[in-house]
């Protein structure tokens, strides 16, 4: 029931999702709330054109290199602050064999993720990439949060923690995910 004038929406889908761990998962089901929930870098516009996101703003520093600088005050639905180690974690994690991270493919032209002060994390790739800032629209690219992947561990997929519009309540499976503003 919507509490203090607040509304309820409710979205249908053919299928529950699979996971709401953005590195588990490439499917529709599991990308729809997930979209919710988190963010990435950037994000796109609806005629496709790259727009700021978790990142106000970035630059090509050479051939191989990206500077992303992160907005400032940007909170987790943990209470935690974003931090450009946020990042360099989340994107580590992607890329880690052991994780057996579904989207990995996005960034797999990126050799490293340095992160320059707390807000301002680079990307270098492995060669010349044009299509990465593209790639980092996609959920599988959501920045997560450090601490709330950690103490969940495994179980992190049915406990999300993003900066998104909404924040993960419960999952009911086969039923239902709940998610409030």
């Amino acid at each position: 029931a919507a509490k203090g004038g607040a509304k309820t929406i409710t979205v249908a889908q053919a299928a529950d999702a699979v996971t709401l761990d953005p590195q588990k998962t490439n499917d529709t089901a599991s990308a729809n709330p997930m979209q919710q929930i988190y963010n990435t870098l950037i994000d796109l516009t609806p005629d496709m054109q790259l727009k700021p996101a978790l990142a106000e703003e970035w630059k090509q520093v050479d051939d191989y290199t990206w500077e992303f600088k992160l907005r400032k005050g940007v909170k987790f639905h943990n209470g935690e602050e974003l931090k450009a180690s946020d990042v360099k974690f989340t994107y580590d994690r992607l890329l880690d064999p052991k994780t057996s991270a579904t989207p990995a493919f996005l960034l797999a032209s990126v050799k490293e993720v340095k992160v320059v002060d707390d807000y301002t994390v680079q990307l270098v790739t492995k060669e010349k990439f044009a299509p990465i800032l593209y790639n980092l629209t996609h959920i599988g690219t959501a920045i997560l949060n450090e601490k709330a992947v950690k103490e969940t561990g495994d179980n992190y997929g049915v406990n999300p923690v993003g900066t998104g519009p909404f924040k993960f309540v419960k999952w009911d499976k086969s039923s239902q995910i709940v998610l409030e503003q």
